[in-house]
């Protein structure tokens, strides 16, 4: 029995000393990828904490985030808005394949009403949101010198607000009301604006949701030559000025620096401290069971979590952050792809579990991102293609004859294509994602955004023809 408690003993002491070299290696070599990483953040400029990519500070009285009901709404304290019950999931209106909004769709949301009458109940709100939209800059109130607490802004409530604005601009523009659809618009196109220098990816993808929502009612004022010369111009200039490219390549580099902020902490946390994760968050509720957390301890070195943060903050900058030229203002669709593959390969290897996961989501927030340069700038000409139709009674042949500067495609840089349709209206499109001319014709199915051009038509002939009341004569 001695002998074979003597030889369990020596087994035992043999794969501890075998398990403590497994984590010091694991360990070391974790720590050397990892400076390795910040020596190339540091050789590129990379602010080392998200503090450095924080937007400038702003007056309270010019800082749309300080209104108390904008800041209540980020802070979690109450929402923005709230949608109305029964407010439909799909409404199957989508100005990409030419399709104007449905608003019977809408009215079971307000029974015994008719639409008008029903976003009344929101007038107070709504205008309040308008009002504020137009102070000249934002500033969400977040301290980036802390991490991670307070960080991501509660911004669920904000969508809520950006549809009922749309709905309201559309259904004035169906009852004529030009001028009130249009301020809901130019408020929609102001809160693309005020997110824009907000690093935080959740705000970029909050902006595109207010571009999409923009769009539609744009569409159907251009579609029905609603809009009036003046509006054009000053719809023309807000479009020219929101950019995507650059507030994302911002969200995507300051993403780098959240992975390293939080890897640190995982490095710094106390070595007792069975899950570092929970030493770093503090929440205990999420963790696992005891047994777990002790074989993620015994088996899982901190220097794999660390090769995964290297791997995986090198792989963001690469695959998102390297496609985007901000200099020519353009998107390249074939490097990503191709870091994709470089870096996101299905794997089970202990330095890239985790970098193998997040890839098709954040992959495809680029495509919407170029997506929406794409919109935008499309809908920038054509607000020059309807000043034309204004002075001349019809579409030119020809982009040049416009006479003014065109913005290129966000995509291979080359002019955006354009054709008259029989109709009397017009196509004008992007290569979009997979760069090929298709010949004005979009994707379709569930993959429909990499595949086929992105496209902005106006049908022409009677169907869009008719003008709104208000809009005669102007």
């Amino acid at each position: 029995m001695k002998t074979f408690l003597r030889h369990t003993s020596k087994v035992f002491a043999g794969l501890l000393v075998l398990l403590v070299l497994f984590h010091w290696v694991e360990n070391w070599r974790g720590n050397r990828a990892w400076k390795a990483l910040l020596e190339e953040d540091l050789a590129a400029g990379q602010p080392a904490t998200l503090a450095g990519f924080a937007p400038p500070l702003i007056p309270d009285g010019e800082n749309f985030a300080s209104v108390p009901r904008i800041a209540a709404a980020a802070a979690g304290t109450t929402p923005l808005m709230t949608l109305p019950e029964h407010w439909p999931a799909k409404i199957g209106a989508d100005w990409r394949e030419g399709q104007r909004t449905n608003l019977e769709a809408y009215r079971p949301i307000f029974p015994g009403l008719d639409l008008r009458k029903g976003l009344e109940g929101y007038r107070d709100s709504l205008d309040e949101i308008v009002q504020a939209s137009k102070r000249p800059g934002s500033r969400l109130a977040i301290d980036y010198a802390r991490y991670p607490d307070p960080l991501i802004p509660n911004l669920l409530g904000f969508r809520a607000a950006g549809r009922l604005l749309q709905l309201r601009a559309l259904v004035a523009l169906k009852d004529g009301r030009t001028e009130a659809a249009f301020e809901d618009v130019c408020t929609l196109l102001r809160l693309v604006q005020h997110f824009e220098k907000e690093p935080i990816l959740l705000c970029q993808l909050l902006r595109m949701a207010y571009a999409g929502m923009a769009l539609q009612p744009i569409w159907e004022g251009l579609e029905t030559h609603a809009w009036s010369s003046a509006q054009l111009d000053t719809l023309h200039g807000a479009l020219a000025r929101i950019d995507f490219l650059a507030p994302m390549d911002r969200s995507w580099r300051a993403e780098g620096t959240f992975i390293r902020s939080f890897s640190s902490q995982i490095m710094n946390a106390p070595f007792w401290s069975l899950d570092p994760y929970r030493s770093v968050f503090g929440d205990a509720s999420a963790s696992p069971s005891k047994a777990v957390l002790c074989f993620r301890w015994l088996f899982v070195p901190r220097g794999w979590l660390l090769q995964n943060a290297a791997r995986g903050s090198r792989a963001l900058r690469e695959t998102m952050s390297g496609p985007i030229d901000l200099a020519a203002h353009r998107m390249d669709p074939r490097r990503q792809e191709e870091a994709l593959k470089d870096h996101f390969k299905p794997s089970r290897h202990p330095y890239a579990f985790l970098v193998s996961v997040s890839a098709p989501a954040l992959a495809a927030q680029n495509i919407r991102v170029a997506r929406f340069q794409a919109d935008y700038t499309e809908a920038r000409i054509a607000c020059d293609l309807e000043r034309h139709h204004r002075a001349k009674g019809s579409y030119p042949e020809r982009l040049a004859e416009l006479g003014v500067p065109l913005p290129m495609d966000v995509i291979g840089g080359q002019p955006l294509r354009y054709l008259r349709t029989p109709e009397g209206g017009y196509v004008l499109y992007s290569l979009g994602w997979n760069g090929t001319d298709e010949g004005g014709q979009p994707g379709s199915g569930d993959d429909a955004i990499r595949r086929g051009d992105w496209v902005w038509r106006i049908r022409g002939g009677s169907e869009s023809t008719a003008k709104t009341s208000a809009g005669k004569g102007r």
